[in-house]
């Protein structure tokens, strides 16, 4: 079993909060078409996207990316940061990038959702429950940049790429929602800076639900029958 609450304690010793925080949100509040641009079956792939704002920050050099999906039915599929502003990204140009991610299959957030800042999240109240067997499942992704520039852009963009497979084996056809619990972050010397959660923080996915059906019905029914009898389909 993985160890996640050891990694828990990083790079928390000096607090130096931003006073232009980076904001993030998610891309899609509902996912319904794979990544080729159909509805979305059993065993296919499609994306989430993480946004960020850059907001002016100048300082900040590290993020901590936290999230939670429904391991009983999607998997993780990779992850991939969108590069440079000018090259469809959203870092400062010239940066070089250090990207990684680990999976927590078993483990479900339990911390602080209430406080708008990622950093805070993370630093205060951090707490997760873990169940061999239990839907949940947590990705941490770090991502860490050089550069002697700030943010260059004041809109939210693409920051990270997310793909998912929805099991082929899934019987469901409802899912748990994906989450961004928090994106923590520091400035190249460690020292906490401040970061902006905004909304939305959590994706609902939505498959074909017709999908593996042999016999779909429509019900007709009279106008005047449902509005004497009041019935409802």
């Amino acid at each position: 079993m993985k160890k996640l609450l050891l990694f828990v304690v990083l790079l928390i010793s000096t607090t130096a909060f931003s006073q232009n925080p980076i904001k993030f949100k998610l891309r899609q509040a509902t996912i319904s078409t794979n990544i080729n641009g159909g509805v979305i079956n059993r065993g296919d792939e499609f994306e989430l996207w993480i946004d960020a704002n850059g907001n002016g920050n100048t300082t900040t050099r590290q993020l901590l990316f936290d999230l939670q999906y429904d391991q009983t039915n999607i998997e993780i599929i990779s992850i991939n940061h969108t590069g440079t502003g000018g090259n469809g990204g959203v870092l400062p140009g010239g940066s070089t990038i250090q990207l990684s991610w680990q999976n927590y299959p078993g483990y479900s957030y339990a911390g602080n959702t209430t406080n708008t800042d990622g950093t805070v999240r993370y630093t205060s109240g951090l707490n997760y429950t873990y169940n061999a067997n239990g839907s949940g499942a947590i990705i941490r992704s770090t991502l860490t940049w050089s550069t002697n520039s700030g943010m260059p852009y004041t809109g939210f963009d693409r920051l990270l790429i997310l793909r998912f497979r929805l099991k082929a084996a899934s019987t469901a056809y409802t899912f748990q929602p994906i989450k961004l619990n928090f994106v923590a972050g520091w400035d190249g010397m460690g020292a906490s800076n401040s970061t902006f959660m905004d909304t939305p923080l959590s994706s609902t996915v939505n498959m074909n639900q017709n999908f593996g059906k042999f016999v779909t019905a429509k019900v007709d029914i009279s106008s005047n029958l449902y509005n004497v009898t009041g019935l409802k389909l």
